[in-house]
């Protein structure tokens, strides 16, 4: 009985019960191995997705803090702006208020 079974005393029926077992046992394992791999894969989606989830939320967040620095930005020039030209304007009135004065055309006013 050279080959037929490791041991000679089994049976025909003993040696497919043992075989089909060993089918059992190997495909549960397999079973098992596929839904822990469905796992990580499940695990790994729901990560990639938060960090893009992130990634979006800190460049919107970014993308908000330069428009608003923008927005501050515009006003501090536009007020910048506007001192500047209340002092021209301020400068040009006095000048012209001296050349009257030179001419005896001028009146004093008080300034505030």
């Amino acid at each position: 009985m050279k080959g037929r079974s490791n041991s000679p005393s089994r049976s025909k029926a003993e040696r497919k019960v043992l075989q089909n077992l060993a089918r059992e046992l190997k495909i549960r394992s397999m079973e098992e191995e596929e839904r822990l791999n469905q796992s990580k894969s499940a695990t790994t989606l729901w990560q990639a997705a938060l960090a893009d989830k992130d990634n979006s939320s800190q460049a919107n967040r970014i993308t908000n803090d330069i428009k608003s620095d923008f927005k501050l930005t515009n006003i501090i020039v536009q007020q910048h702006r506007i001192e500047k030209l209340k002092q021209l304007y301020l400068n040009d009135e006095i000048k012209y208020e001296n050349e009257l004065e030179l001419k005896g055309l001028a009146y004093r006013r008080e300034r505030l």
